[in-house]
C-alpha cells in the first residue's frame, strides 16, 4: 500500500542531513552500485546507473520520531530502521522490485529541491488494482510502500534519470524491520 505525504520532516532537520551529505560527498563511506552488464548496461540487481548510498546513522533518533507520529502504528510493527542516502546520477535507474522480505516498509524521503519531471526518477507503482502509478520526488515528500493485508509490498521502481538532469536526485532511504531482521 503506497501512502503520500508533503512537508514530512522539519526544514532544520533536512538541512543538518543535506550538509551531512554534502561533507560526506568527497569520503570514503559511499558504497557505489554501479556492476555493468554484458551489454555494457550497469547493474545492481534492480538498478542501473551509478546510484550512491551512504548509511544514515547520525539521525536516527530524529528520523525515527518522524515515522512514528506519521505512522503510530509502526511502534508496534517494526523495531528497527535503516535510514541511508541514495543519490541517482544520470542514467541512474531501479528496475520493478518488491524489496521483499525481511522489510515490514520501504519509504523514500526527497530531498533535491528543483526537481522537474523531464529529469526522471520518478517512484513508479502498481497499485492494488495493478495499474501503474507514480509519484514526482518533490522536495520534503516522503513515499510509504507499506505491507497490505496480503503481506505484499507494492512493487515499485525508479524511472531513468535522464541526461537533461544536471543535479542529483537525493533521497533517504528508509526501511522497517521486526526483531532487527
Amino acid at each position: 500500500m503506497i501512502d503520500v505525504k508533503n512537508n514530512f520532516l522539519d526544514n532544520i532537520l533536512i538541512g543538518k542531513i543535506y550538509n551531512f551529505y554534502k561533507l560526506n560527498v568527497p569520503s570514503y563511506k559511499w558504497r557505489i552500485v554501479n556492476y555493468m552488464d554484458h551489454f555494457g548496461h550497469y547493474r545492481c540487481g534492480n538498478c542501473s546507473g551509478y546510484v550512491g548510498m551512504l548509511i544514515l546513522d547520525e539521525y536516527n533518533d530524529e528520523l525515527t520520531d518522524a515515522y512514528l507520529t506519521a505512522y503510530p502504528q509502526l511502534k508496534d510493527m517494526v523495531d528497527t530502521f535503516l535510514f541511508q542516502i541514495q543519490v541517482f546520477q544520470v542514467g541512474a535507474e531501479f528496475v520493478f522490485h518488491d524489496d521483499g522480505l525481511p522489510y515490514i516498509f520501504g519509504s523514500a524521503i526527497f530531498l533535491t529541491r528543483e526537481w522537474d519531471m523531464d529529469f526522471g526518477g520518478l517512484f513508479l507503482y502498481e497499485d492494488e488494482n495493478k495499474e501503474n502509478k507514480f509519484v514526482v520526488p518533490e522536495y520534503n515528500r516522503q513515499v510509504m510502500n507499506m505491507r497490505n493485508d496480503s503481506g505484499n509490498l507494492s512493487r515499485h521502481a525508479v524511472s531513468t534519470i535522464t541526461n537533461q538532469c544536471e543535479i542529483p536526485r537525493v533521497s533517504i532511504q528508509v526501511w522497517g524491520l521486526k526483531n532487527g531482521k
